[in-house]
């Protein structure tokens, strides 16, 4: 069971998307974060082992994730992360689209922009732009030796040394952070994270066995689903205002060989559905 929805008005558009998905209480958390959703760009090859904000050097070569979001199970956008190992660390591009009308009534945009550069498990600068039914966010942040300094249309301020933000790529920084910041909003988020056990995630035929982890806070309610094998990040669920779920499939297209490739292996039984409407938990 997922937290409470949202509990601001659907009708204005503004309030419907959850905050984590990097952003603002509204498309933020979950489109953020996944929309921190956005993450975006082209990079080529994939390797068995995920690349790491944590890691002071970084081998893998560049590469993207893919997902696609749905609102239950119909599509509305896509968000795209490309991760790329530099002189500094990781720079990570995010792009996040979604488009859709509610009730034949009200036609709801997003669009979510956002360049991270990390290091050391740290990240080191964060420039973002979104727009939701036309409405702008931003948020422009930077590592300075006196704390991350953050502006955005909140204001400025300056909080604590090694900062994260909605980071799902990266399953090992993401699961020890107690706050986290809201890309879209430059909001400093308290939230506690949980394992909710064992499932399998369906990619075509296939089962493949995945961990799910709940990260919860204020208005907040985001379930992830890693292979166990490799810890990619395979989906993305979080409740909306309304009884409306938010979810990120990742693209077959996009994964590692390793996870992609069909397996001999029987796949494990499953019963109660979870995450993205492709995991199920046994």
């Amino acid at each position: 069971q997922l937290a409470q929805p949202l509990g601001d008005g659907i009708m204005d558009g503004q309030q419907l998307l959850p905050r984590s998905i990097g952003h603002h209480r509204p498309v933020a958390q979950v489109l953020q974060a996944a929309i921190e959703l956005p993450l975006v760009l082209a990079a080529a090859a994939f390797s068995n082992a995920p690349i790491s904000a944590g890691a002071a050097t970084i081998p893998e070569p560049a590469r993207e994730l893919r997902f696609d979001v749905f609102l239950d199970e119909r599509p509305i956008g896509f968000q795209r992360f490309a991760l790329q190992p530099n002189d500094d660390g990781l720079r990570v591009e995010i792009r996040a689209a979604f488009e859709f009308t509610l009730l034949r009534l009200k036609t709801i945009t997003y669009d979510h922009r956002n360049v991270e550069q990390w290091r050391g498990g740290c990240l080191q600068s964060i420039e973002s732009t979104t727009r939701q039914n036309g409405k702008p966010d931003y948020v422009s942040g930077r590592a300075e030796t006196s704390g991350f300094e953050v502006a955005s249309r909140l204001g400025r301020q300056r909080i604590e040394d090694c900062v994260g933000s909605f980071a799902y790529w990266d399953k090992r920084e993401i699961l020890k952070r107690r706050k986290l910041l809201n890309s879209q909003t430059g909001e400093y988020v308290a939230v506690e994270t949980r394992s909710l056990g064992r499932g399998t995630f369906a990619l075509g035929e296939r089962e493949i066995p995945v961990e799910r982890y709940v990260i919860e806070g204020d208005d907040l309610a985001i379930t992830l689903a890693y292979a166990v094998e490799g810890d990619e990040w395979l989906a993305l669920e979080s409740p909306l205002f309304g009884g409306w779920k938010l979810r990120y499939r990742r693209s077959a297209e996009s994964l590692p060989p390793a996870i992609a490739a069909p397996s001999a292996a029987p796949a494990p039984s499953a019963a109660s559905s979870a995450v993205p409407s492709a995991a199920k938990a046994r």
